[in-house]
């Protein structure tokens, strides 16, 4: 038996919930102990709760960063959520390592989870990351684009990696992590689950990626919610 935890640290909407859901209860059938940590009580509660799946909150920047722009990549997400900022780091890190110290988990599943997953390499902790590929770009510098009908600056791009790798590396050195070269070094892990198909990868077909296809599932309330909904095309 083994203690997997599940880390969902950004994105609210159901579908982050939607593809760990099968997983999970698939991992306990086998006898493994699973704990959930995420940012959303109120939807862990109605998705997680019916299955009898534990979870915990966790915390996430809270102090986002106003742009006249739509971010351009993965590092200017991180941007626009605030995550320039050393202090959200390492706030964010402390919560993770309390929890992994707390919980102590074998393997860690993470899914759009960045401070998750710099906590996991600061510990060595086994890594796994699952999702679309929005979530998971590929290990090249600068990180691509998720903007490809636009043209962008290349500086731009490079700008906005350094100002996350600048917080990242100055808040993982409290913890005497190594510093990274590039942002995509802190997706690196022992596995990535895409959880897609490569037609429909926001970057393109990925060489020796590892596609799952969809994997999805519903509240056990939606035909409630479906019945509630008029059907009329006024």
């Amino acid at each position: 038996m083994k203690r997997i935890l599940f880390a969902l640290e950004l994105g609210g909407n159901w579908g982050h919930f939607a593809r760990n859901i099968p997983v999970a209860l698939a991992l306990r059938e086998r006898g493994h102990e699973l704990l959930f940590a995420v940012r959303n009580g109120p939807t862990a509660e109605r998705l997680l709760g019916p299955h009898r799946l534990a979870f915990v909150p966790v915390g996430v920047s809270s102090v986002p960063l106003r742009s006249s722009m739509p971010p351009a990549n993965y590092a200017e997400v991180l941007l626009g959520l605030g995550y320039a900022r050393v202090g959200a780091w390492h706030t964010l890190l402390c919560g993770w390592l309390t929890l992994f110290d707390r919980f102590n988990p074998d393997v860690i599943v993470a899914d759009y989870a960045p401070t998750a997953m710099l906590a996991a390499r600061l510990t060595s902790r086994p890594l796994v990351a699952i999702g679309l590929g929005y979530e998971l770009p590929p290990p090249v510098y600068p990180l691509p684009s998720i903007r490809p009908w636009e043209t962008l600056p290349a500086q731009r791009l490079v700008n906005s990696e350094a100002k996350i790798l600048a917080a990242i590396n100055t808040a993982a050195a409290n913890f005497r992590g190594t510093p990274l070269r590039y942002v995509h070094e802190l997706l690196a892990c022992d596995s990535v689950l895409l959880t897609t198909v490569p037609e429909l990868d926001h970057f393109g077909p990925r060489p020796g990626g590892r596609y799952l296809g969809p994997i999805y599932s519903a509240p056990h309330d939606s035909a409630d919610d479906l019945s509630g909904m008029s059907l009329s095309s006024d």
